[in-house]
């Protein structure tokens, strides 16, 4: 790591660098620091606050009646298919699986 914070990515293989980016699970978006005043952008799929995706919270209030409480409470996240309910499981210890 440079003196500034930033790191040099190179593959000494001659690898392209949408390969190296994948080996990495990274996008090449996250090479580059945002802008203080650019919100961060979620992977579709990625679960959030129910209340963040609106065909969710509708859906959600429209359908089980939920009170914007339980909502808020609630995950949710764009998928190819629209948005969805996300349910996160806990094992017998607790973790999440």
């Amino acid at each position: 790591m440079g003196e500034d914070g930033r790191v040099l990515l190179r593959c000494f293989a001659g690898c392209q660098l949408e390969a190296s980016l994948e080996a990495l699970r990274l996008e090449v978006s996250d090479l580059f620091q945002r802008r203080p005043d650019t919100p961060a952008v979620r992977p579709r799929g990625a679960p959030a606050p129910a209340t963040e995706i609106g065909g969710a919270a509708r859906w959600l209030k429209a359908a089980r009646a939920l009170p914007d409480s339980e909502i808020g409470q609630m995950l949710a996240a764009e998928t190819r298919g629209g948005p969805a309910v996300v349910f996160r499981y806990l094992d017998q210890d607790g973790r999440l699986l």
